[in-house]
């Protein structure tokens, strides 16, 4: 990477790490492009600069989120045995989640209409958290001797599922603690991977 690339990298960094920092804080219909430039430390013009439009710069936001969860997950201990090291790291997921639900917000319930840019777009549409998990399931699947067809249903089975229960959690105010809503999960987890 020449100099030139690496200082667009560093104040692209710049104008994520605001907007990031607003949609955490006050939530993603607070971002305006002034403000992001504001705590960035530019014009709100030099935005332009190196993202399409405002929406452009969310999906960077949302690459970011993606990139700090997979890094929570792999943060965390987890146990060897391959189903609970499975449930440790859809307990991990969650947990960032419930920590940063804005990013939840974001991530899978904001409408962003834009194309994604090319640099971003393997990323975001597969992000690294998504294929730690796959290959977890396939290696459980491998040692219990499931079928690559069974174990994808059950992986996208439990993706709609911790999803759709984030989901209500998250956005109804479902009237149940952190500990507690883990819990139910784990123990409705444990029903479908048995």
């Amino acid at each position: 990477m020449n100099k030139k690339e690496i200082q667009r990298q560093r104040i692209m960094n710049y104008f994520i790490k605001a907007a990031k920092k607003i949609i955490l804080e006050e939530g993603i219909k607070n971002v305006t492009v002034r403000k992001v430039a504001d705590i960035a430390g530019y014009s709100y013009a030099t935005i332009y600069n190196y993202f399409k439009d405002l929406d452009t710069l969310i999906l960077y936001c949302i690459n970011d989120f993606l990139e700090d969860c997979y890094e929570y997950v792999q943060t965390q201990k987890h146990p060897n045995n391959d189903i609970d090291k499975i449930k440790s790291l859809i307990n991990s997921y969650i947990e960032y989640f419930l920590k940063y639900p804005q990013s939840f917000q974001v991530i899978f319930i904001e409408d962003i209409s834009v194309e994604l840019p090319e640099e971003i777009v393997n990323n975001v549409l597969n992000p690294r958290v998504a294929i730690l998990l796959s290959e977890e399931f396939n290696n459980y699947a491998k040692k219990s001797k499931i079928s690559n067809k069974n174990i994808d249903f059950i992986k996208e089975l439990v993706s709609n599922y911790i999803h759709g229960k984030l989901l209500f959690y998250i956005k109804r105010g479902i009237n149940q603690n952190h500990k507690e809503f883990i819990k139910d999960i784990n123990d409705e987890l444990n029903y479908i991977l048995s």
